[in-house]
C-alpha cells in the first residue's frame, strides 16, 4: 500500500485579509492567489494566521492573532471554544450567527436548487445556550492524564476535548461532564467505553452508553446508581442500534415532548431522530400550521414525517394526511403517536423517499 505524501506546508506567518466567511463558519482569504480558509476568522479582518494543514489543493490555517477587529466579534460564552469540534460560530454575535446561515441556505438553494427564494421570513430564534438536547460524545481513557476525558473531538482532531462543562448542551448533561466521567472510571470496562449517546424530552432523560466489552455486576449496579441518583434512563449498547436495551425492566426506553398550544405529546425512543432545540421546533410548527391555513375539507402530504412531528397538527386542521417516512421504526411510533393523542385521519406509509420506485401512490 503506498504511503500519503506529507503534505509540506509554508512556515511563514503572513498577514491578510478575510473576505467572506464560508458555511462552516471559517474566513476565506486569498494569499498569492491561493485559497486559506482561516479558524476563528471574520469578514473583514486582518489576521496573521498559521499553516495548519491542505485539503483538496486548498489551505487550512488558524488565526494566531486578529490585527483588527471586526464590530460583530465577541467573546465565546464556552472557555473550551479555542479547540473544541462541537461548534464552529461562538466567536460571532448570535444575530449574525442567524444571518449566516440563512444566507448559507439561500445559496444552496439557488446554486444546487436552481431556486430564487421569492421571500424572507424573519427567522426563528431563541436562547442560544442550553439549547442542544441530543449530542453524541466521545469518551476516551487517557493514559498521561491517568482519567477519562468525555466531550466533543477537538477540531481537525480525533482526540476529545478536555472539558468540564458545555453551555451549549441542555444543562441536564451540559453540566454533568464531570460526574459522567466519574461514572465511567468506577466501570471494569472504563477503557472501552468509545461514546455515549444522549436524549432529553421535556421532563426525562436518557443516556446511551456504548461499551465494546461485556459490563460485569457491579458496572451494572454503579450505572443504576447513578440512574437513580440523577434521574436519568440508563440504555446500553453492545453492538448496532438494534442492541440498545434498558438498563432496568422498568425503563423502557420511552421519552416525551409536548405542543402545549395542540395539546399534544409525542414518545420517542432516545436513538429517535428529534429537533435538538425544543423552543424553535414548537415556533417552526405553530408558523407553518399559520402559514398553510389548511382548511376542514383538505388532504395533507407529509413527507419526511419522522414520527410525526407536523403530522399530528396538521391532523387537526385537515380532512386527511398522508404521511411518508423511510425509518420503518419511526412510521411506528408515529403511528403509536397518533394513536395515542386520538387522531384517526393519518395514514402513515414508510418508503424510500430519495428512490423514485413508482411504487406507492400517496394521493
Amino acid at each position: 500500500m503506498a504511503r500519503r505524501r506529507k503534505v509540506r506546508l509554508p512556515q511563514q506567518q503572513p498577514v491578510c485579509e478575510i473576505r467572506a466567511l464560508a458555511h462552516d463558519g471559517k474566513g476565506i482569504a486569498s494569499i498569492e492567489d491561493q485559497t486559506v480558509f482561516v479558524d476563528n476568522a471574520l469578514p473583514g479582518e486582518n489576521v496573521r494566521i498559521q499553516y495548519t494543514g491542505k485539503r483538496n489543493q486548498v489551505y487550512q490555517a488558524s488565526a494566531l492573532e486578529i490585527l483588527d477587529p471586526s464590530p460583530q466579534r465577541v467573546a465565546p460564552p464556552c472557555a473550551y471554544y479555542d479547540r473544541c469540534g462541537g461548534c464552529a460560530l461562538q466567536h460571532l454575535q448570535p444575530q449574525a450567527q442567524i444571518a449566516h446561515k440563512q444566507q448559507v441556505l439561500i445559496d444552496n438553494l439557488r446554486h444546487i436548487g436552481k431556486v430564487e427564494v421569492p421571500r424572507i421570513l424573519p427567522p426563528l430564534t431563541a436562547h442560544h445556550l442550553g439549547y442542544r438536547r441530543k449530542a453524541r460524545l466521545g469518551v476516551r481513557f487517557v493514559r498521561k492524564k491517568n482519567r477519562i476525558l468525555i466531550g466533543f473531538r477537538e477540531r481537525q482532531s480525533n482526540f476529545i476535548t478536555d472539558m468540564s462543562a458545555c453551555p451549549v448542551l441542555h444543562p441536564l448533561v451540559g453540566r454533568q461532564l464531570p460526574a459522567l466521567a466519574e461514572l465511567i472510571a468506577s466501570l471494569s470496562i472504563y477503557a472501552h467505553i468509545p461514546q455515549l449517546e444522549i436524549a432529553i424530552g421535556d421532563s426525562d432523560a436518557a443516556l446511551i452508553v456504548r461499551h465494546l466489552q461485556a459490563l460485569s455486576k457491579a458496572d451494572k449496579a454503579h450505572l443504576q446508581n447513578f440512574s437513580v441518583q440523577h434521574g436519568i434512563q440508563i440504555l446500553l449498547q453492545s453492538g448496532g442500534p438494534h442492541t440498545i436495551q434498558a438498563l432496568l425492566p422498568e425503563q423502557a426506553n420511552c421519552l416525551s415532548y409536548t405542543l402545549p398550544e395542540f395539546d399534544l405529546r409525542y414518545r420517542f425512543q432516545a436513538q429517535d431522530f428529534t429537533q435538538v432545540n425544543q423552543l424553535i421546533n414548537r415556533q417552526m410548527i405553530r408558523q407553518a400550521i399559520s402559514l398553510l391555513d389548511i382548511q376542514p375539507h383538505e388532504k395533507v402530504l407529509d413527507l419526511f414525517c419522522g414520527m410525526g412531528n407536523f403530522s399530528l397538527p396538521l391532523a387537526q386542521q385537515a380532512a386527511k394526511v398522508n404521511a411518508v417516512e423511510g425509518s420503518a421504526d419511526l412510521i411506528q411510533r408515529a403511528r403509536q403517536n397518533a394513536r395515542n393523542n386520538k387522531l384517526d385521519n393519518i395514514e402513515f406509509f414508510c418508503a424510500d423517499l430519495f428512490i423514485d420506485k413508482g411504487s406507492k401512490d400517496f394521493r
